[in-house]
């Protein structure tokens, strides 16, 4: 949200007017543009974080932990800072998708539909919470599997 924030007023004010003058469109480039924009930053997004969690295991399996609590898990030696740059890409990727997404909505669908239009965006960020929820209860309970076979003494 933080990514949003910032880069909202970023793309307003600043990237906008130098996209207006460069194509000559009022909207600096077609909403179809700024989708692709966003699932391109989506997958790189995906692939900063596949680097990241490579050397999070990297770290686990060299490195000793930090600290060791029973029935709690091990604090990684690893920064949390190392968050930062997914986050604020997958910020970023939102920001191009999701709104470019709700102003076709507004701006494509006949004066009759956009409400329903607008409902079916938001049934969709619904659907990928419980669709994101789902994934990960399963790979937690998948990776607590794991974890009892290599550590059968930890948890």
């Amino acid at each position: 949200m933080l990514s949003i924030t910032i880069w909202l007023p970023i793309y307003d004010r600043v990237l906008l007017p130098w996209l207006r003058k460069f194509t000559g469109k009022e909207d600096g480039i077609s909403l179809l543009q700024k989708m692709g924009i966003g699932i391109f930053l989506s997958i790189v997004t995906m692939f900063i974080s596949g680097i990241v969690e490579d050397r999070r295991r990297t770290l686990t399996m060299t490195r000793p932990m930090l600290q060791m609590t029973q029935g709690k898990g091990a604090i990684s030696s690893m920064s949390g800072l190392w968050l930062i740059p997914q986050m604020a890409l997958s910020g970023l990727s939102k920001a191009f998708t999701l709104i470019s997404e709700n102003e076709f909505f507004y701006k494509q669908c006949p004066e009759t539909m956009r409400s329903i239009a607008a409902s079916f965006f938001f049934v969709g960020l619904a659907g990928s919470s419980y669709l994101s929820s789902i994934i990960k209860s399963h790979s937690t309970i998948m990776y607590n599997k794991q974890l009892n076979r290599i550590f059968p003494s930890v948890t």
